[in-house]
């Protein structure tokens, strides 16, 4: 049996300890190295020749710094999120649904855990394969369900930690979760300042140009700070996340 403590500090714990299976801490690993292995993939397959010429990739087009939404939309890196990513939320699923009533503090807790899983791939299944983004890395109107569906993923993500996967984001006692709280905070508010053509950022940059008088640099390059921020935290925020994914968990048998 495999163990570990769900504190949600001041937010409560709603499952009690969950105790994981060796099966299911097994197959939670091979869902992780197929998480990570994606994460990488897409960074050869959408920058590294010839990968990126191939079926119909961005080729010398390609966005530097873009989101993984824009890297995943279409070609090689859409293909290989297909081949990793949801065969590991299929190994994740199973861990999520085959909890029994005597690993959780209740019935119903084992219920919600399940609901949890399903509900979590649900809506990343919404942003990575059914709502591939249209417009560019800043999440024009037309990417409004994907973007929605994108911020409650990443929501989830906060959720399984807390309560399912006994690794508590907020005391920082696991550097893992301390890394993926803090570039999560970060990455929110990059992506909040690109929103809508770079709405909020242009608003901020002209108060910030009125505070130091003109002295700060054009407002390209301002943007592109953001821009080079977001795709840095958003990649080490997934990371973060998944090589944190079993170590709030002991293998106690």
């Amino acid at each position: 049996m495999v163990t570990g403590g769900t504190s949600m500090g001041n937010l409560g714990a709603p499952f009690g300890v969950v105790r994981f299976s060796s099966a299911q801490l097994f197959y939670a690993q091979i869902a992780q190295r197929l998480f990570i292995s994606n994460l990488f993939l897409n960074f050869v397959f959408y920058y590294v020749s010839p990968f990126k010429f191939w079926c119909s990739g961005d080729g010398d087009r390609a966005r530097f710094p873009c989101s993984i939404s824009w890297m995943t939309r279409k070609a090689l890196p859409r293909y290989g999120t297909f081949c990793t990513w949801i065969p590991g939320w299929m190994f994740l699923l199973y861990v999520f649904c085959t909890f029994e009533d005597d690993n959780t503090s209740s019935a119903v807790a084992t219920t919600a855990i399940m609901f949890l899983g399903i509900s979590m791939f649900m809506f990343g299944f919404i942003t990575c394969v059914l709502t591939p983004i249209k417009e560019d890395v800043a999440m024009g109107g037309q990417d409004k369900v994907h973007g929605i569906a994108a911020s409650i993923y990443i929501m989830y993500h906060w959720l399984v930690n807390e309560w399912v996967l006994g690794v508590d984001c907020f005391r920082g006692e696991n550097v893992y979760c301390l890394t993926f709280s803090v570039k999560t905070i970060i990455c929110c508010l990059c992506q909040f300042l690109r929103a809508d053509d770079n709405r909020k950022a242009r608003m901020l940059y002209e108060r910030l140009n009125m505070m130091f008088q003109g002295r700060i640099p054009k407002f390209q390059q301002f943007v592109m700070v953001i821009e080079y921020a977001f795709q840095f935290t958003e990649n080490c925020l997934f990371l973060a996340f998944l090589l944190g994914m079993t170590s709030g968990r002991a293998v106690v048998d």
